[in-house]
């Protein structure tokens, strides 16, 4: 039997994009995901304002602060450090490259928020964009697939 498969975007198109405010260099975004699954797919897009060259990782618990604040349930756990919270590897990109990962096998993916429990996980994936310094707001799109573990 196959695994099923699930991909969620956040693009322009459908008013999900991702915003980073001018002057800002690190963002955290909490993003509506599966508790657990194997990560295949992370596309990650400048579509808005002059490319910078930047960073992404994917964290499995909350240890930045979320952008914007409202959407955040609760502080970063400072007790778990970045590193052992990625799911991938940090990516960097240069400016007006897109973040393109593909593994047909899946990162392991399970939401660590100590929040969360068995019978009530928490649904999130954190994405952290690090951008060069810019004078101008930017846009972002992306795309998360998985498969649910099996």
């Amino acid at each position: 039997m196959e695994p099923h498969v699930y991909e969620r975007q956040f693009a322009v198109g459908d008013g999900n994009a991702l915003h980073i405010p001018a002057g800002t260099s690190v963002l955290c975004f909490d993003l509506d995901f599966p508790h657990s699954a194997l990560i295949t797919k992370l596309i990650v897009r400048q579509n808005g304002g002059s490319d910078v060259g930047y960073q992404v990782n994917l964290f499995n618990r909350q240890v930045c602060d979320i952008y914007p604040g409202a959407g955040s349930s609760s502080a970063p756990s400072a007790a778990v450090s970045e590193e052992l919270a990625k799911v991938i590897p940090t990516q960097n990109v240069a400016a007006g490259e897109v973040c393109e990962v593909f593994n047909p096998d899946g990162y392991t993916f399970k939401n660590k928020d100590a929040a969360g429990t068995h019978s009530v996980p928490i649904k999130k994936i954190y994405l952290q964009i690090g951008v060069d310094s810019v004078a101008e707001d930017t846009v972002w799109e992306v795309a998360i697939a998985c498969k649910n573990r099996i």
